[in-house]
């Protein structure tokens, strides 16, 4: 599975089918980028410190 393709499913499963579309319209580091602050944002940076061990 590919780094675009985690953030994806992991921006479905948290945030909605919406959300897992919008990502899926961006380049791979776009997605990375916008996937990893939606996560601090709303769970703060240990959670994002998480997914990046997750999209590594």
């Amino acid at each position: 599975m590919t780094k675009k393709e985690k953030c994806q499913e992991l921006m479905g499963s948290l945030f909605g089918p919406a959300s897992a579309k919008l990502v899926s319209n961006m380049g791979e580091e776009d997605c990375v980028k916008k996937c990893r602050e939606k996560v601090a944002a709303f769970f703060g940076e240990e959670k994002a410190k998480e997914f990046d061990t997750i999209t590594g």
